[in-house]
């Protein structure tokens, strides 16, 4: 009979080690806004996630301008999410120039400020 040294890993275990001295790696998600995207938060999470051997990922949530029952014209959503992609896409640009790799993720959705204001309101 033979054994294997390897353990298998258990659920829920954390991810391997990245080989840089036994550490584990850890990744970063930022959520961005056009609106209230500076910059400093995209920097900040790169130092962070290069101390931590991981990777930033930007997600940008692309909602529904009119509220959530309101028709919403195809050709303009369209167009919306173009440009949310290509502002996405210079943003990751920018940011993989300082070393840390950066990836970004479009999404369409719920906002959560939204969401928040129609519970309140």
């Amino acid at each position: 009979m033979t054994t294997s040294s390897r353990r298998k890993p258990q659920s829920g275990a954390a991810s391997p080690p990245d080989g840089k001295n036994g550490k584990e790696r850890s990744d970063i998600i930022v959520f961005v806004d056009e609106a209230t995207a500076n910059g400093f938060g995209v920097c900040h999470s790169q130092r962070v996630a290069g101390a931590l051997g991981g990777k930033v990922l930007l997600v940008h949530v692309q909602c529904r301008p009119n509220g959530d029952n309101a028709p919403v014209d195809p050709v303009e959503w369209d167009i919306r999410k173009q440009q949310a992609q290509k502002w996405l896409d210079k943003l990751i640009k920018n940011a993989n120039e300082d070393g840390v790799p950066c990836e970004a993720q479009l999404l369409e959705g719920h906002c959560r400020s939204r969401h928040c204001q129609s519970k309140i309101g």
